[in-house]
């Protein structure tokens, strides 16, 4: 197992480790079920207008409709390029990282905090919006270090690694997840990326 194809799989490993970590946090009302409702009451005092309305914007941004276009955009770029099988993990694992989001809710049923400033949906944990940041924007962070250069290279990288912690910051902000769900959403996302990541250099290799 080369050098790159080692990384991804230990970090897939590890994301997974630490996303049955927040799973049994929840399902057991571990330590950091007394964060989540800590935050939960106390983030009223920091709310201001502006950030609030921010916060609504990074949300409607990781939503179904905007992340299904961004991804058409990626799967074009990829297959202009030639990458036609990094076209298809990239696609592929998209849908698997959005089906395991919805099949987590479904099964867990965990209920969302009642002090929000808008009304979530569906349940809880863990938080879409988040695992779908750290997935998509991760493979843009990829993609960016792989193929641009220069000050343009540099400003991506920036914005393609904070983007997925403002939106994770922003879901816990105007209260539509606990910390846990955001935790959890972080490294379900993350594990995919590697997972995928992980796919695309081994598909790259065979002949």
């Amino acid at each position: 197992m080369d050098k790159r194809k080692k990384t991804f799989f230990l970090l897939a490993l590890i994301f997974y480790v630490f996303f049955l970590i927040f799973l049994f946090q929840v399902l057991f009302n571990g330590f950091f079920k007394q964060i989540d409702h800590s935050l939960n009451q106390n983030i009223n005092l920091v709310q201001v207008l502006f950030f609030n309305e921010i916060s609504r914007l990074l949300g409607n941004i990781t939503d179904t409709v905007p992340i299904f276009l961004f991804t058409l955009i990626i799967l074009l770029f990829l297959y202009k390029k030639g990458y036609t099988q990094e076209s298809y993990v990239f696609a592929f694992f998209m849908i698997v990282n959005a089906a395991s989001i919805y099949l987590l809710k479904i099964l867990l049923a965990i209920p969302r905090p009642l002090n929000n400033l808008i009304t979530g949906q569906d349940f809880s944990f863990p938080s879409g919006h988040t695992a779908s940041a750290f997935f998509f924007f991760g493979y843009l962070f990829y993609l960016s270090y792989m193929y641009m250069e220069g000050n343009i290279r540099k400003i991506m990288l920036v914005i393609f690694s904070l983007l997925p912690f403002i939106i994770g910051f922003s879901r816990i902000y105007i209260g539509v997840h606990w910390f846990t769900d955001v935790m959890g959403g972080a490294m379900l996302g993350l594990f995919w990326l590697a997972a995928s990541l992980f796919t695309r250099i081994v598909i790259k290799k065979k002949p």
